[in-house]
């Protein structure tokens, strides 16, 4: 993505790339949405917790890897499947989520850093297949000069993610208890984010270092 177009031209680039990947995996993003709200709203409504919960994690992770794994397909086509694996996905996943919660909860301004700079972190992982760390230089490396653009996108799953949160936090009893249709709004709020989060950051990797011919297309 060239740093001379304007924000708004790399704001659209990115909204429309993030759209074509979205439409281009709608049933895994379906499937994902209805189990995660479906199993969080099930937990919520019995009022579990401990295991319950870590299961929701669990299921999360898994689900959140086929959706990954779906919306990289439309990246970059590939019939043998992309190139890195779960592993790969697990490893980028925990390290950024600790180093952004890190940044947020210490000075928030790093956290927000963070999350720009490591949008694109799964394609450059799982595309290119360069590994966790190697993975974390390419995204920060390629995202200099296109930090504006960048958080304009993330603004609003950032938001829904963080009013999910509020929800949880402000709706429910003393006793950490939420009604039904509350949960069902944050849970849904809170998924949702994720897919737009996650197709946001893997436009921005087909723009900045996605397939040479498409690149030539887009910026001719």
């Amino acid at each position: 993505m060239n740093p001379d177009n304007s924000v708004g031209e790399r704001i659209g680039l990115i909204v429309d790339e993030a759209m074509r990947i979205a439409l281009a995996s709608a049933r895994m993003v379906a499937i994902y949405l209805a189990v995660m709200v479906a199993a969080s709203v099930a937990v919520d409504a019995t009022a579990s917790s401990g295991g319950a919960d870590f299961g929701i994690t669990i299921l999360s992770i898994a689900m959140g890897y086929f959706l990954t794994i779906t919306m990289v397909g439309a990246v970059a086509p590939d019939p043998e499947g992309p190139d890195g694996g779960f592993g790969t996905y697990f490893g980028l996943s925990l390290l950024s989520g600790f180093a952004i919660l890190a940044g947020l909860v210490l000075l928030v301004v790093p956290g927000v850093l963070l999350l720009i700079r490591l949008a694109p972190l799964y394609g450059f992982g799982l595309v290119n297949n360069d590994g966790v760390s190697a993975a974390f230089s390419e995204s920060w490396a390629a995202t200099k000069g296109h930090m504006a653009p960048i958080a304009v996108t993330l603004i609003i799953p950032t938001l829904m993610f963080v009013g999910s949160l509020g929800m949880y936090f402000y709706l429910s009893d003393g006793e950490g208890v939420i009604s039904i249709p509350v949960s069902l709004v944050a849970n849904t709020a809170m998924f949702s984010g994720t897919v737009l989060s996650t197709a946001i950051g893997l436009a921005i990797y087909s723009l900045l270092s996605g397939p040479g011919d498409r690149l030539e297309e887009i910026f001719a």
